[in-house]
């Protein structure tokens, strides 16, 4: 089962810090997963982007979970069957989908 939200956040005032910044801290959250689990979150990852392959796709890792962030999805995209087997496929790996005004994230659990 998918467990769907919304949360109400904002822009970065420096953009450029907050990318630079979100880069580093995934690049060392992802030492604390094993090959199997970054293996799952590429290939989620892979079946987002070809759902959403009109908008940016980003992955990223935490510490407690790793984030796939659709940002500004169109709406042919949100509602094709493509995106739908993405909700089916999140709710088998018991993903938190996160909808915010920016766009969709899916939150793959540790």
């Amino acid at each position: 089962m998918l467990l769907e939200k919304e949360l109400d956040v904002k822009s970065a005032p420096n953009k450029l810090a907050a990318v630079l910044d979100a880069k580093r801290r995934s690049d060392e959250s992802k030492l604390l997963y094993d090959t199997a689990q970054i293996g799952v979150a590429e290939e989620f990852y892979a079946v987002v982007q070809s759902a959403f392959f009109r908008s940016k796709v980003y992955l990223t890792y935490r510490d407690s979970f790793v984030s796939i962030k659709i940002d500004k999805p169109m709406h042919a995209d949100k509602i094709s069957i493509s995106a739908k087997n993405v909700d089916d496929l999140a709710g088998s790996l018991k993903c938190e989908k996160v909808l915010t005004a920016q766009g969709i994230i899916y939150r793959i659990p540790r």
